[in-house]
């Protein structure tokens, strides 16, 4: 079952799209295309809109500070295509710091960056 959901706002400047998706630990390759492919068709139908897509995404091999994959906790292709989709969309991961532990498991995704002024975690 995919786990991806997202709304358009219409404002009288632009569009603005909101996204929310959740990746299990235990998600496999057909998971990870199905993402990749929801956000891709997303990102074409309105390029002009401005994107904001968060979620868990459970992908703590990539190195966001780095956009590469580093770790091999997880199948190397699930990680590799995910990080190969943002260019592709004009998205970029703005969280800078961890979430939880060691990675940055919880992205912000976005193809307006120079709107963000800061991103900062919640408070426990």
């Amino acid at each position: 079952m995919q786990k991806f959901v997202a709304a358009k706002i219409l404002t009288a400047k632009q569009s603005i799209v909101v996204g929310s998706f959740y990746c299990p630990p235990s998600n496999d390759q057909a998971y990870m295309d199905r993402l990749i492919e929801a956000i891709t068709c997303l990102c074409k139908s309105d390029p002009k809109a401005a994107y904001w897509i968060a979620g868990d995404a459970n992908l703590p091999d990539i190195d966001w500070s780095i956009d590469q994959v580093t770790r091999h906790q997880y199948n190397l292709h699930i990680s590799d295509s995910f990080l190969q989709t943002l260019p592709k969309t004009g998205l970029e991961q703005i969280v800078d710091f961890p979430t939880p532990y060691d990675n940055a498991v919880d992205i912000v995704l976005t193809n307006r960056p120079s709107l963000v002024s800061r991103c900062e975690g919640a408070l426990d």
